[in-house]
């Protein structure tokens, strides 16, 4: 998913091509990673509630998910490639977490 605002974080108000050489490649990317990461975290946040407290768990992740959305469009003040790479560091770390926070309990 981080590769999509990192194609796009190289476009500039001059660009020639911008469909062809930006919005195809990251259109895609953006969207498998969408559908695969929002799945999964959707599902891992409510995996182990109670059914009376899913409704809490869910407005939590959807609060955090908002949070992060709001620190992406605060970096675009100073333009969207700064806000685009933001956005690709803050994936990248999320997957870093991920990786050594989710590892099987038997490994």
């Amino acid at each position: 998913m981080a590769a999509g605002p990192l194609v796009l974080s190289f476009l500039e108000a001059d660009s020639a091509h911008v469909l062809a050489l930006y919005l195809v490649p990251a259109q895609p990317l953006i969207g498998l990673g969408l559908g695969i990461v929002l799945t999964a975290a959707t599902s891992l946040a409510t995996a182990e509630v109670g059914y009376a407290d899913t409704g809490t768990a869910t407005a939590a992740y959807l609060r955090d998910q908002g949070t992060g959305s709001g620190s992406v469009t605060s970096a675009t003040v100073h333009g969207f490639g700064v806000g685009l790479l933001v956005a690709t560091g803050i994936m990248l770390l999320a997957a870093l977490v991920a990786t050594v926070l989710l590892r099987p309990r038997g490994a």
